[in-house]
């Protein structure tokens, strides 16, 4: 078929194909698809490790109390015996010292990852609250001189108030929504 010389009649289309083969053709078109993001992770494992590590190092400063005095008679002893003893006088303290600084180290690396990952959780789980800090004093607030005496604390405060419920009248309840848990006490007889 052909088309007239006339150049104000349209052009014919091809023929269409079946609303179900253009279908095919093209990938189906999602209004309201969220980008995925995967669960958030739990940091219960980390928190169980922090308590653990805090009590070895606990443990660890309750030794080098004890051995204490053992250690400032055995450095009175060789200070009066000549300076060459003093540099040899290991003692008990010496040695918890030294296990000290890596339980130390070991505390502070869990103790970070499970506050971060609680950030992190609570960030999923309510992506509308603003932090006082930033992700990163999950990590720097423990280090950074003065304000390490208030940072972390925020850092845990807000990760607490992301993740709790709100009551009424804007305290915050002691669980997880539609827990038993709640800040009113119980009435006498009830």
């Amino acid at each position: 078929m052909t088309q007239p010389d006339n150049p104000f009649t349209p052009p014919t289309s091809p023929p269409t194909a079946p609303p179900l083969a253009r279908a095919a053709q093209q990938p189906p078109q999602y209004v309201h698809a969220a980008p995925y993001a995967p669960p958030p992770r739990s940091a219960a494992g980390l928190g169980v490790a922090t308590i653990v590590l805090a009590c070895v190092w606990t443990v660890v400063q309750v030794l080098q109390l004890a051995t204490a005095p053992q250690a400032a008679d055995a450095l009175r002893a060789a200070a009066a015996a000549g300076d060459g003893a003093l540099a040899s006088a290991f003692t008990g303290y010496d040695a918890v010292g030294l296990l000290l600084v890596p339980v130390q180290i070991a505390a502070y690396v869990v103790a970070c990852l499970w506050l971060s990952t609680s950030r992190a959780t609570a960030e999923a789980l309510d992506p509308r609250y603003v932090h006082a800090r930033g992700r990163v004093w999950a990590w720097l607030g423990w280090w950074v001189p003065v304000v390490s005496f208030w940072f972390p604390y925020q850092v845990v405060r807000d990760v607490r108030r992301a993740t709790t419920t709100r009551l009424i009248g804007g305290s915050v309840a002691g669980g997880r929504p539609g827990s038993s848990s709640s800040s009113s006490p119980t009435p006498p007889g009830g």
